[in-house]
């Protein structure tokens, strides 16, 4: 049985008629096993990213899994991954954000990132790191008006003023 490398390991992503086709949700992948002989074909899924440091992010992590979707939770504290994995959540990212270049790409290819604002710097050091990940939207749910340009500046796609944080109606496009 051959283990997983990792996204960034991949050979070449799946050719159609000589042009790479980007597809919305799915990447086929070629890798070399240990022995670099034979290939294994591997369907990847793109992940809803989501950082939700709030209250009102848990509740939209929660709906999100009710849903079904995939998503991969984003923290930076090893108390708040441990409240995740309480909460029964399956993948989840620990990344470093005092040091922004200890942090490694994931294995999985991110999607559209949503980031729940706990902090005006937490949330900056998240949407630098979220860009360099994926190209797909990043969506800010705030509760100040302040930040807005800030938070695009930096590469967020949308930002969202909410005074209660109830961002149920994304859903629909983040499918």
């Amino acid at each position: 049985m051959l283990e997983s490398r990792g996204f960034r390991d991949c050979i070449f992503i799946l050719f159609l008629y000589g042009a790479c086709v980007s597809l919305p949700h799915f990447y086929k992948v070629r890798r070399y096993n240990e022995s670099g002989k034979g290939t294994v074909n591997v369907m990847y899924s793109e992940a809803l990213l989501i950082a939700a440091p709030t209250k009102a992010g848990e509740e939209f992590m929660k709906y999100v899994s009710l849903v079904g979707l995939p998503f991969i939770a984003l923290t930076n504290s090893k108390a708040d991954r441990l409240q995740l994995e309480a909460a029964d959540v399956k993948q989840i990212i620990q990344v470093n954000t005092w040091k922004m270049g200890s942090s490694s790409i994931p294995d999985y290819p991110i999607g559209n990132v949503i980031l729940f604002e706990d902090s005006l710097p937490l949330c900056c050091r998240y949407i630098q790191l979220c860009r360099s990940w994926t190209s797909r939207p990043i969506y800010v749910i705030t509760q100040s008006v302040n930040p807005r340009l800030i938070y695009k500046g930096l590469g967020a796609d949308y930002v969202i003023y909410s005074k209660n944080g109830d961002v149920k109606f994304l859903l629909p496009s983040l499918k």
